[in-house]
């Protein structure tokens, strides 16, 4: 069996699938989120709303208002978990994309005019970065806080290493190093790019679809064409 470490619990079905590829996946959440108090702008002064991640939405959708919002707002959304719990909601979403900054692309081609966006008090820009160019209006509204939950790890012991997210990456790195040849397996470009950041010299791969199927198939693949050339 492969040992794997994710920085994010992963649900029963996902490590049954695991196992399925003889994988063994320990879950070690490295992050805590929290919803915090926020009050949502006027209905009037956004036509839109953009969803960057699974917590923004959450902690919107428990807001009765927001809910009532997203019955006939224009909603864009980052694909994997996020537009699959919109759909689930049955809401549908009128563009959706692998990345905040491909996101902020399909916004600036389509009809909107001011965009709300629920994030984390810390969120990335490059949403806002990416609408800055055009005469569309970004309206942060934060709704949750990220906190580090630091523990200690030995990464010696895995084959691959799982991140979901730059706060994930910030918050294992507080205490832990990542040994050379280590597999870090990222849920999509913009985590893998802010790992990329840190310097580290293991291979760095993302799958097409930001999910944890699809990051376990990857890895497995990976492991196997690996041991095939060694």
């Amino acid at each position: 069996m492969k040992q794997i470490l994710s920085t994010k619990k992963l649900s029963e079905q996902e490590l049954l699938h695991a196992r399925s590829l003889s994988q063994e996946v320990k879950c070690v959440d490295v992050i805590h989120t929290q919803g915090i108090p926020f009050t949502i702008p006027h209905a009037d002064r956004f036509d839109s709303l953009a969803f960057t991640s699974t917590n923004g939405l959450k902690y919107f959708l428990a807001n009765e208002q927001g809910y009532i919002l997203l019955k006939y707002k224009t909603i864009f959304s980052i694909s994997g978990k996020t537009k699959q719990t919109l759909t689930e909601q049955g809401f549908e979403t009128a563009a959706t994309a692998e990345n905040a900054a491909q996101l902020a692309v399909k916004i600036t081609q389509s009809t909107a005019s001011s965009v709300l966006h629920p994030c984390s008090c810390t969120r990335l820009n490059d949403l806002e970065t990416g609408l800055r160019t055009s005469a569309i209006n970004y309206i942060p509204l934060p709704v949750y806080e990220t906190q580090f939950v630091e523990v200690k790890i030995d990464p010696k012991e895995y084959d691959a290493l799982l991140f979901f997210s730059p706060s994930g990456v910030t918050s294992f790195l507080k205490q832990n190093t990542i040994p050379p040849k280590i597999i870090c397996c990222c849920i999509g470009e913009t985590t893998a790019a802010f790992l990329q950041t840190k310097l580290i010299s293991n291979p760095i791969i993302y799958p097409e679809s930001p999910n944890a199927y699809a990051m376990l198939n990857l890895v497995s693949s990976h492991i196997n064409f690996k041991h095939k050339h060694e």
